[in-house]
């Protein structure tokens, strides 16, 4: 592995989650690895069914930053975040769900935290600057579905300012099942496209009906 982006553990096994060399013949694929104190277990990184394809990393190679991130949720079951969509890693192979809308082709699934009833909270965002198409959101996924907790018209919501890779602890879940999320504070984007610092907080407490203080 070039680098470590997350990892995770759940009993005795620590699950990682990294990229495969630069000089790789596969370059920018992610690799998942389990390590149950003994072995270590290469899991596939390719999707087959009836949507296949590479296990793809959230990647930005003019800043060489890496924005996948990996969790167990309590079954044992491994999740990732994904280009275009979110991994989930069960019973020896991968599935991929993903909101199927027009903001697909656009839209990334970055940080993540599993709650305390296996309910996915994902932040992602979005671009494209000839289609004036910018966004970020604060997602919640039952395993069934996708619902939109919280929508910004800037991409960078919930990333940090410096731009650089995201950390685990962007978003977290608390003993009390509430999400703690970190928010930038350049939420919309004037006419122009430029940032709009419109809130200065940057701490969001969400209950589980999505009603938050701040």
């Amino acid at each position: 592995m070039e680098q470590i982006l997350s990892m995770d553990k759940y009993r005795n096994n620590i699950a990682v989650l990294g990229d495969w060399e630069y000089n790789h013949p596969l370059p920018y694929q992610l690799q998942v690895c389990v390590f149950d104190r003994k072995f270590w277990t290469y899991l596939p990184n390719y999707c087959t069914g009836s949507v296949q394809g590479a296990i793809s990393p959230i990647t930005e190679p003019l800043m060489c930053s890496w924005y996948s991130e990996l969790h167990y949720d309590s079954t044992g079951t491994i999740w990732v975040s994904g280009y275009r969509c979110m991994y989930q890693y069960k019973n020896g192979q991968w599935r991929k769900f993903y909101i199927d809308d027009t903001m697909q082709d656009y839209r990334t699934y970055e940080s993540f935290t599993v709650d305390k009833n296996n309910n996915l909270w994902i932040t992602t965002s979005g671009w494209n600057s000839s289609k004036r198409i910018f966004f970020s959101e604060l997602l919640k996924f039952d395993g069934d579905n996708f619902q939109i907790i919280k929508k910004y018209k800037s991409p960078y919501a919930f990333r940090t300012s410096g731009g650089s890779c995201l950390s685990d602890e962007l978003i977290v879940t608390l003993p009390d099942n509430r999400i703690l999320i970190f928010v930038q504070g350049l939420h919309d984007l004037d006419e122009y496209g430029n940032p709009i610092l419109d809130d200065i907080a940057n701490l969001y407490y969400f209950n589980q009906d999505y009603t938050y203080t701040k």
